[in-house]
């Protein structure tokens, strides 16, 4: 069976069903400061300048290097797989440091509720998983050099490679510098620029919202039953096409809400029918890229909805 993501990514030893991937990109964004910012300037380097008035009356520059100089995007193809009569998804994430960027990307972060059931395949040159063994996060840092992080420099790229039992949806991603972002406070600063100061030093991170590994789909879950796969994907897409404002958010949920609260099985024929009609329209075309990412991403749930092997 055929989605409409683009080129196949065939494993080995597994039944590997045609479903094509197409690339999504991220623009990590820097969020701002909790309030707004008077007493600081932004310089071209992207750092923060002020003048700091001393006791005996002389001014002096005091200019604050953020550990947000950096670039990323974030690119994923995804592809999903039928083995052991189960669909695995898998994410591969094509991580890059922009050449605008002043310093290296060396932290990543993203948002996954189940991430011990997600197998790394693949992580950039050098890099390492931050504390494997723990539920959360998917979080990873790059090579210490002298003790000091590094990364991707501006201008590179490189891979990440995830797979599991988890279908796509929006999770958070958050990026990090190699800078320390440690802040050696001046004498000197006025109570606005202090306070200032530390609103800046909060703001640590690159974050954006991306399609990741976000829907769980049975590992571990010994009850799960095509019903609560449907009402997670329902749930969770639901509020996601709300809030990015999806021109077709209110058609795809009338049509899930309904099968939701009908209460019937994958092997109704008006079930699979509605599937049929959503994975359709999530094939329309929109001039958004993030709402093209979320429809893809909504198109692959409900081919993997259709293929039988959920849950």
């Amino acid at each position: 069976m055929k989605s409409r993501l683009s080129s196949p990514i065939l494993l080995a030893t597994i039944l590997a069903i045609d479903v094509p991937a197409r690339a999504q990109v991220a623009r990590l964004e820097l969020r701002s400061p909790d309030e707004p910012i008077h007493a600081f300037e932004r310089t071209p380097d992207r750092d923060w300048r002020t003048t700091i008035k001393t006791a005996d009356g002389l001014e002096r520059e005091f200019i604050y290097v953020p550990p947000t100089k950096i670039a990323p995007e974030l690119q994923v193809a995804l592809s999903w797989i039928r083995a052991d009569n189960h669909v695995q998804v898998q994410y591969d994430y094509r991580i890059a440091n922009g050449p605008t960027a002043r310093q290296q990307l060396a932290r990543l972060s993203i948002g996954a509720v189940q991430s011990l059931t997600l197998s790394v395949k693949q992580l950039p040159a050098g890099w390492t998983l931050t504390n494997p063994q723990r539920p959360g996060n998917v979080s990873l840092y790059g090579p210490l050099k002298d003790g000091k992080s590094s990364g991707l420099r501006p201008g590179t790229v490189d891979v990440l490679i995830l797979e599991g039992r988890m279908l796509p949806g929006v999770v958070v991603v958050r990026a990090i510098s190699d800078a320390s972002g440690a802040v050696e406070v001046p004498p000197g600063l006025t109570d606005t620029q202090y306070r200032e100061l530390d609103l800046l030093s909060k703001v640590a991170t690159v974050d954006a919202p991306a399609i990741g590994p976000a829907i769980p789909i049975g590992l571990g879950e010994s009850e799960l039953t095509f019903d609560i796969v449907l009402s997670r994907i329902v749930g969770h897409y639901s509020a996601q096409f709300a809030l990015y404002r999806h021109p077709l958010g209110p058609d795809i949920a009338r049509i899930l809400v309904g099968v939701v609260r009908s209460g019937v099985s994958d092997d109704d024929a008006q079930v699979r029918q509605a599937l049929v009609s959503v994975r359709d329209l999530s094939m329309k075309a929109v001039k958004d890229p993030w709402h093209r990412q979320l429809s893809d991403a909504l198109g692959l749930c409900m081919d993997a909805l259709l293929s039988g092997s959920i849950p």
